[in-house]
């Protein structure tokens, strides 16, 4: 998700797009996928801020190599959601408060992007999957605990979770079920059995990964440590 700036992605799917504040990019890797984050042309003779924010998550087992997609959405396409007074929500990915985002995932994924225009009290209900709250912007006391930002929070599963924010304040709420089994991350590669990791390693080595085009001029060899 981009926060502030603007930002060139392609991909070996042959994606080419300038990505703008609040646009989410949902790319599912599945059996690989190779892409490029470039400053724009337009932008690279003058100062410029860039502020996005990237999360990995892991497919369920079942959907680990499926074929790769990718899935974008505009923020004038994203469900508005007021969760508590004085707070603005994004629903970017799941399902929240009644709401469903237009994009469409594997393994029922949550994320909010929250904006607050006053200082405001919001109960939360994490019951259900696991929950965490990232601090971008100024702070928050969850549980009458302060967290300043940069934090990322884990919280306790609980019918009440005393949130309270402070005007100007911007969080995300992540969520999910529980994974269904252990992960290896190594490198750019993310799989539930080592032996997945070891045959993409040697497939990027051999170059059977895809390229991206109009990008692909540049090649980041295998890290061998």
């Amino acid at each position: 998700m981009r926060v502030k700036g603007q930002i060139h992605h392609r991909d070996s799917l042959g994606t080419d797009m300038i990505l703008h504040p609040g646009n989410v990019l949902l790319m599912t890797s599945g059996e690989g996928i190779v892409h490029s984050e470039r400053t724009p042309q337009a932008l690279r003779a003058q100062a410029h801020d860039l502020q996005l924010l990237q999360f990995w998550l892991a497919l369920p087992q079942a959907q680990e190599q499926m074929a790769p997609e990718v899935k974008h959405t505009a923020v004038e396409n994203l469900p508005v959601l007021t969760p508590a007074e004085g707070l603005r929500g994004l629903l970017a990915v799941g399902h929240f408060a009644g709401q469903t985002s237009p994009i469409t995932t594997y393994g029922d994924p949550l994320f909010v992007d929250l904006t607050a225009s006053q200082n405001g009290h919001w109960t939360l209900d994490t019951r259900q999957g696991e929950h965490a709250l990232f601090v971008l912007s100024s702070q928050l006391h969850i549980a009458g605990q302060p967290f300043n930002a940069p934090a990322f929070v884990c919280l306790p599963q609980q019918a009440e979770l005393a949130v309270d924010f402070t005007a100007g304040s911007q969080f995300f709420l992540l969520g999910g079920p529980p994974l269904d089994g252990p992960r290896t991350l190594w490198w750019n590669l993310v799989a539930s059995r080592p032996e997945l990791i070891e045959a993409a390693k040697q497939r990027w080595r051999d170059g059977g990964f895809a390229t991206v085009p109009g990008d692909d001029s540049e090649f980041i060899p295998l890290p061998e440590n």
